[in-house]
């Protein structure tokens, strides 16, 4: 499955997704404040693009029941696939492209922004899926072949297995591709 995720946190707010979040327990005022405070901006602040996922950090109450609610939706519309792709095949294999985000490193964004942005998290996809497949595109983040390796070790170490996915496309080369491979290979998976 590609892009069984949200696109972007700022966006597809409807008043039915404020009214789920009221029934869990939050705060719609402050739910609409993490929103405006981080991507629009509120008259005489600036943008706080971490604003939301600090908060989440920091354990705001409201920012976790959106973290769950956006998680829990993602589940649920994987979980309504792989059933109705099970009950014509059984035997069928099951695997998602996810967001690197996730997979946490040092120095890399986390889990909050996972959690948030995508509401994709890797310990839910290892429970649902056969494979995973984190798209750490390694031009595109940044990421060195150590980089790529990690990715793959933490996505193993919550109970997922994994198939990496790399960017091959330019300015990629094959030499890049080479470095990756063995690094993952090398690394104790």
């Amino acid at each position: 499955l590609d892009y069984i995720r949200y696109n972007h946190l700022a966006n597809g707010w409807s008043e039915t997704d404020f009214a789920n979040l009221e029934a869990m327990g939050a705060n719609i005022d402050n739910v609409k404040a993490l929103i405006e405070k981080t991507f629009y901006g509120v008259e005489g602040e600036s943008i706080d693009d971490q604003y939301i996922f600090n908060a989440l950090r920091n354990g705001d109450p409201d920012a976790t029941l959106i973290a769950q609610y956006r998680r829990q939706n993602v589940v649920n519309l994987a979980k309504t696939v792989i059933n109705a792709a099970k009950a014509v095949n059984p035997d069928l294999i099951m695997s998602a492209a996810f967001m690197p985000e996730g997979a946490v490193f040092e120095g890399s964004a986390d889990k909050a922004f996972a959690d948030l942005h995508y509401g994709q998290n890797y310990v839910d996809g290892a429970e649902l899926y056969d494979y995973i497949i984190p798209m750490a595109y390694s031009a595109s983040y940044g990421y060195s072949p150590e980089d790529m390796a990690q990715i793959a070790k933490n996505v193993v170490g919550v109970g997922a297995k994994v198939v990496m996915g790399l960017q091959s496309n330019y300015p990629t080369t094959s030499v890049n591709l080479t470095e990756e491979i063995e690094a993952i290979r090398l690394a104790s998976l």
